[in-house]
């Protein structure tokens, strides 16, 4: 990753492991978001000929607090998954670009695929979410386990499909 400058994005270069998220993963808590966001590149991006680049990944804000049940919590940052890597998006988690996709303001049509994700404290999970057109879509919700070295293993991995 490279330094970040707010005129320019971060750009991130994926990981490739086969098992980025799985029950039983050990890494460095630092690591959590560049696996998750790995985890959309390779939905969208791994294979260069069916590539479904450029997409946006947003992260959800974690409370629930004055959000009604049927709607997205607020955005809290956002990315670009593209062939090549991702990137941040500089104009923030609201920005023309994102809002094509997830909608907001003015905007009623929405463009697809696009991910998004959750990291909650209390219970430790990722709740991940892939859609990848308006009737379909998949994710799931891993628990994790914090160590006192400051590694998360995934404990589990609960699957759900619309």
């Amino acid at each position: 990753m490279t330094a970040k400058n707010p005129s320019r994005p971060v750009f991130i270069t994926p990981l490739t492991g086969p098992n980025l998220l799985e029950p039983g993963e050990v890494f460095p808590r630092d690591q959590l978001l560049r696996r998750v966001l790995s985890l959309f590149w390779r939905d969208c991006c791994s294979v260069p000929r069916f590539s479904r680049a450029p997409a946006p990944v947003v992260q959800l804000s974690e409370g629930d607090t004055g959000v009604a049940p049927h709607q997205t919590p607020p955005r809290l940052r956002a990315w670009w998954l593209l062939c090549d890597g991702i990137i941040d998006e500089v104009e923030g988690p609201y920005s023309e670009r994102v809002q094509l996709f997830f909608g907001g303001g003015e905007r009623k049509s929405l463009l697809w695929p696009r991910y998004e994700f959750r990291v909650t404290e209390n219970p430790f999970e990722v709740a991940l979410s892939f859609h990848q057109d308006p009737g379909s879509g998949w994710g799931s919700r891993l628990q994790l386990q914090l160590g006192a070295d400051t590694c998360v293993q995934v404990a589990a991995r609960q699957p759900w499909w619309s």
